[in-house]
């Protein structure tokens, strides 16, 4: 039987060409609206909808609020002002509880996102977008992914508030801030040193989660290894081509901004396009309160928060529908230039060929 192919490496030009290829003939060989869909909420909770650079568009839109003459506003601006406000101090371990919830719900998100972090490297390669049967599979590597970059956050704010708090603290010690004017060039000299180390651990800080995403994910996914470990086999491969990898991170860095222009403008247009349905349910919405005659108290604005949160949601997966293809294209773009210096995961890139037939034997005359 014959071996799997050894791909030779690619430079971060060369991976474009296979990346493209292989978006295309999973996007569009055939096109599929259900494979479609699924893959447009995949790429949205694992975070990737971000690099078309088009999703911020959409956020800024409060159009519904405007009725079309501003009476609605003026009677919104009026009952705020006439409120008793009294009455909401009677809400605030509702209004703590909704916070200390949101905070809960974020930690939650993060834990989701990393999942679906696997999930997508899994259909990309594997091109079955199987979103259940993936949580069930990559939960626990997504779980063990989930720490790392979350330890990774924290002792990067703590690195950073010792960059800050250190050297505030000397001075105050020091009593620097009683006359400030007279340590002007102390504090120029530390704030500029704040800055340089602070962008310094920032910068780290990115390059490390940059490669924990696009190269560590894949070694935990085929080694079964946690994070550390699939650091400890990366490292090595980083050492031996230092300036692929940077190549790779410059390409992908001009790639990333293509698709923010491209995309940016695709998503605009869908935005303008969803704007007329969304002006219609504000309508309706504000029909409603003026009808039923109803009060902005806590619990009609945790109903509103409700409805625009399920709005926003829609329009940001409208909005990762169209960046579809920009999210796949990064996938395997990583997959080629990782998977040709990386063999077991270049062998499921190109899988081994059918065996050949033995020579016919000539038929005894």
């Amino acid at each position: 039987m014959a071996s799997a192919p050894t791909l030779a490496p690619l430079s971060a030009v060369d991976a474009i060409t296979p990346a493209f290829h292989r978006t295309k003939a999973q996007l569009f060989q055939p096109f599929r609206f259900g494979r479609w869909t699924r893959l447009a909420l995949i790429s949205l909770v694992a975070g990737e909808v971000s690099s078309s650079g088009g999703l911020g568009n959409g956020g800024n839109f409060n159009l519904p609020q405007s009725t079309g003459s501003g009476g609605g506003k003026d009677k919104f601006l009026s009952s705020v002002a006439s409120a008793d406000w009294t009455q909401w101090q009677d809400y605030l371990p509702l209004v703590v509880a909704a916070v200390l919830g949101g905070m809960v719900l974020l930690i939650i998100l993060i834990y989701v996102s990393s999942i679906f972090r696997f999930i997508l490297f899994d259909a990309v390669l594997t091109e079955r977008v199987r979103i259940r049967e993936g949580w069930r599979r990559w939960q626990y590597q997504g779980g063990r992914y989930f720490l790392w970059m979350m330890a990774l956050d924290l002792i990067s704010l703590a690195l950073l508030g010792m960059l800050i708090g250190i050297p505030i603290l000397f001075a105050w010690r020091r009593g620097m801030f009683t006359n400030p004017g007279d340590h002007w060039a102390a504090f120029l000299v530390g704030g500029l040193v704040i800055l340089v180390v602070g962008g310094a651990l920032m910068l780290a800080g990115v390059m490390v989660s940059f490669f924990t995403r696009d190269f560590v994910v894949p070694l935990m996914a085929l080694e079964d290894v946690g994070a550390t470990d699939a650091w400890r086999r990366l490292l090595p491969m980083l050492r031996a081509e230092q300036w692929s990898y940077a190549g790779y991170v410059g390409m992908k860095i001009v790639l990333a901004i293509g698709s923010s222009i491209v995309f940016g403008i695709l998503n605009l247009i869908a935005v303008l396009l969803l704007v007329i349905p969304l002006l219609v349910l504000g309508v309706v919405f504000a029909v409603l309160v003026a009808a039923l005659k109803l009060a902005w108290t806590p619990v009609t604005v945790v109903l509103a928060v409700l409805l625009g949160g399920l709005s926003l949601l829609g329009l940001m997966w409208a909005l990762a529908g169209v960046s579809v293809p920009s999210a796949v294209f990064f996938q395997c773009y990583t997959l080629h230039f990782f998977g040709s210096r990386y063999p077991r995961l270049g062998a499921m890139l190109a899988p081994p060929a059918p065996p050949t037939p033995p020579e016919a034997v000539p038929a005894p005359a």
